[in-house]
């Protein structure tokens, strides 16, 4: 219910700002699978909560100038500061967003906004209904021990690339999440994605600038280098020899 009654006041400068933002009773989950309307929380700094205002967007400098934002709750007239659902447009798979809220208080008046928390979503069975453009059958280039060189740039959401194949179900996926500024490696076991970290890069990915990536297969352990410079080092991977493929589909675009 949107909160005809509740002044927009300026918050006063050092009153209280909401913290410990979660998604999915989460602190910044990377693999948030409900696209739809996942839960928003989070920890009310005043005595008495009587409305608040939810903002998400696609980065951070989105959320602040307007222009990536997906998703503005306006002003909502409820004391609900857990299991607060996201009520904007149903999110995009394998993505990163930020988001933040601010409150008010019994008198009307406002908090500061939140410190912006991030929030990533899981790629989803059939990922964005595309499957990787492989470079051969995997039953015929079962590389193994090697070490893979080339360079992508980015033209919308990520670059991925998908290695170690057994088949169109089993492959590791290494994902550049660009306007999240990380890397997020995936593996892909009999359909189902599971994210097994994610790494901040200290470089800022930019659309259209090209980058080198290396990526050495040792047995069960690969090393991953962007720009000559080593990022990740992710042992005990479940495949250790197959074909390579590149993937261009739903929300990504890469060359």
């Amino acid at each position: 219910m949107l909160g005809l009654g509740v002044p927009q006041t300026a918050a006063a400068p050092g009153r209280p700002m909401p913290t410990e933002l979660t998604v999915e009773q989460r602190t910044q989950p990377t693999d948030v699978g409900d696209l739809a309307a996942p839960s928003l929380g989070w920890q009310t700094t005043v005595d008495e909560q009587t409305a608040y205002q939810i903002q998400v967007a696609e980065d951070r400098p989105g959320l602040a100038s307007g222009r990536a934002r997906v998703w503005d709750s306006g002003t909502v007239t409820s004391t609900a500061s857990t299991h607060v659902a996201y009520a904007g447009s149903e999110l995009e798979p394998g993505e990163s967003y930020t988001w933040r809220v601010r409150t008010w208080d019994g008198s009307g008046k406002a908090s500061p906004w939140s410190l912006p928390a991030r929030f990533g979503t899981a790629l989803g069975g059939n990922w964005g209904a595309s499957e990787p453009i492989w470079l051969g059958p995997p039953a015929a280039l079962g590389w193994r021990d090697y070490m893979l060189e080339t360079t992508f740039s980015i033209t919308a959401g990520g670059a991925t690339i998908a290695f170690n194949a057994q088949g169109a179900s089993n492959y590791l996926m290494w994902q550049f999440r660009g306007d999240a500024n990380e890397f997020a490696p995936h593996e892909r076991v009999n359909g189902t994605f599971d994210v097994l970290k994610t790494v901040p890069l200290d470089v800022e990915l930019q659309r259209g600038t090209d980058y080198r990536l290396r990526i050495e297969v040792d047995g069960a352990t690969v090393r991953t280098y962007l720009d000559d410079h080593l990022i990740d080092t992710t042992t005990d991977v479940p495949f250790t020899q197959g074909t390579i493929g590149f993937r261009t589909g739903g929300s990504e675009r890469n060359s």
